[in-house]
């Protein structure tokens, strides 16, 4: 088995994607479907939402009823659906294929929690070490996330008015942080997301083929982002290792160890 590493240039669940439900191409635009009950929903800059009856928007009085049905771009609603309901994209400059891999879009960020919408007709990763919260329909309870899914939204908190750049993946990729490593499954075709805060990170191989690592963000906030693609049925390991912190010994820093199982 073999993932190759797609060539990167800078300017994080699959070709149907988990993403509140589902996502998949038609036409060249992305479809993403919703699940019956309490959904989180976004959109690219322009997306028609009224299929989606009524959103709702977060703001610093709380919750209200959105005025407009036309998706903003980085703002996130609620919407309560009797039914699965799908949704096509709208294209945009900065959201459609063939968006670069690392392509960002800078959102606001009020003084405690803002609801945050998924800009691009693909992923959205959060930088590394900014924990996003998604509500899942079918669990009913919210869970972590390290990306915002096509047509989604998550929660983040932040303890004054700042803001966050969000970056591009394609539709079907699978975003995971070196620490504290473990494994994950990986369909053939899909590709493969790692972002690593600092810069200095190596990353070693076992049945993978990886090109130069590409580094973005700030100063002020700098990380590296790496993407693979499953071409084959099979197993890989990923093995990062952290720059030391000291000049000198000891440098006793673990490495994280990432299996990857590919499934067809």
């Amino acid at each position: 088995m073999r993932l190759r590493c797609v060539a990167l240039v800078f300017a994080v669940f699959a070709a149907a994607v988990t993403s509140p439900g589902r996502a998949s191409a038609a036409s060249g635009a992305l479809v993403v479907s919703y699940s019956a009950g309490w959904n989180m929903i976004a959109g690219t800059p322009g997306t028609s939402l009224s299929t989606l009856g009524t959103l709702y928007a977060y703001g610093p009085s709380g919750y209200v009823t959105a005025s407009n049905v036309t998706a903003q771009s980085c703002a996130g609603y609620w919407a309560q659906l009797g039914q699965p309901v799908t949704v096509t994209l709208a294209p945009s400059p900065n959201a459609s294929p063939p968006a670069v891999f690392g392509t960002s879009v800078t959102c606001s960020l009020r003084q405690g929690w803002t609801l945050v919408g998924n800009p691009f007709s693909g992923v959205a990763m959060l930088p590394p070490g900014t924990e996003g919260w998604w509500w899942n329909p079918a669990t009913g309870a919210y869970e972590l996330a390290l990306s915002i899914k096509p047509g989604g939204a998550v929660w983040l908190y932040s303890t004054a008015a700042t803001s966050i750049n969000l970056y591009y993946a394609p539709a079907d990729t699978l975003v995971i942080s070196r620490s504290p490593g473990g494994q994950y499954v990986l369909h053939v075709g899909q590709h493969l997301a790692l972002a690593a805060a600092g810069t200095g990170n190596t990353v070693a191989t076992s049945d993978l083929d990886l090109e130069a690592a590409i580094t973005a963000g700030t100063s002020a906030q700098p990380f590296q982002l790496w993407l693979w693609h499953a071409d084959a049925v099979g197993t890989a390991t990923l093995v990062v290792q952290l720059p030391c912190e000291h000049a000198k010994p000891p440098c006793l820093i673990p490495d994280f160890i990432i299996e990857i199982q590919v499934v067809a």
